[in-house]
């Protein structure tokens, strides 16, 4: 079965295309800590193995924790767009559809579960939920964790975020005034100054910066930050794209940039009579 005929299948299933999407301004901002998570977790000594923030797209960008007690593993991950429900839905469909079975294993998920859910579980060995509630889709996964239900534990943290959704999440959510070059042609090689500029009150958060060229080819000359020096492998034109994740809300803001890389002159060599 082709990715896109696994799409088309789970959206008929979860008749996607009938569930209204909610306003587009309204969405949940929140901090999001392995503290709060761990307090939606079943009762035990949970250990938290790793988490990972990443950006994986303009204005959208996830935070994973990785918990085991025993045997038990439970991952959970944690989308939150900045651009409306439309992103967090597509993350849903994403997580349920890329991957290399044959068939269409996930099913309609709890119809009370946010704006819409989705499961495949093979009990009691393993389980994951999926489910997007205005800007946000969240996915949990228990593996060999038979006295974990997913279901009780997606139905607390819902009721959280219910708690939290604020009217407008631009108003809450970073955001970025300009960026600006050093230079808008550069040679191959030649360094170049990448300078974000933000609000005054978005310079006390912890801040995530990523920024992607449209080729690839860019070399950075250290780690990325609101001041990040770079440099290009190849010559043509770039379209940069910025983006700023704040690191507890997972709200984000992005801004793209163009540059004209040009072939390095050589000096010509000295004559030597």
């Amino acid at each position: 079965m082709m990715r896109n005929e696994k799409i088309e299948l789970l959206k008929s299933r979860l008749e996607l295309d009938k569930v209204e999407l909610t306003e587009p301004a309204r969405g949940v901002a929140l901090a999001w800590t392995a503290e709060l998570i761990r307090g939606f977790l079943p009762s035990g000594n949970w250990d938290i193995l790793s988490e990972t923030t990443l950006p994986v797209e303009p204005g959208g960008a996830t935070h994973e924790w990785v918990w085991k007690k025993g045997g038990a593993w439970l991952t959970i991950e944690v989308f939150v767009s900045s651009e409306g429900p439309l992103a967090a839905r597509q993350r849903l469909v994403k997580l349920a559809t890329s991957n290399t079975m044959a068939v269409m294993p996930y099913v309609r998920g709890p119809a009370e579960l946010g704006d819409v859910s989705t499961i495949f579980a093979i009990p009691p060995r393993s389980a994951h939920l999926i489910w997007a509630y205005t800007n946000v889709c969240v996915s949990i996964k228990a593996h060999e964790a038979p006295g974990v239900d997913v279901t009780k534990l997606a139905g607390a943290l819902q009721e959280h975020l219910a708690s939290q959704v604020v009217p407008r999440v631009d108003e809450v959510a970073p955001r970025i005034e300009h960026v600006e070059l050093s230079a808008k042609q550069v040679q191959v090689h030649e360094s170049l100054t990448i300078r974000i500029r933000m609000r005054k009150e978005d310079l006390a958060r912890d801040l995530l910066i990523d920024i992607t060229d449209s080729n690839f080819a860019l070399r950075f000359g250290g780690n990325l930050g609101l001041v990040t020096t770079a440099s290009a492998d190849t010559p043509g034109p770039r379209k940069l794209t910025v983006l700023v994740t704040d690191k507890s809300t997972l709200l984000s803001a992005w801004a793209t940039v163009m540059l004209e890389v040009t072939p390095a002159i050589e000096d010509p060599s000295p004559d030597h009579d």
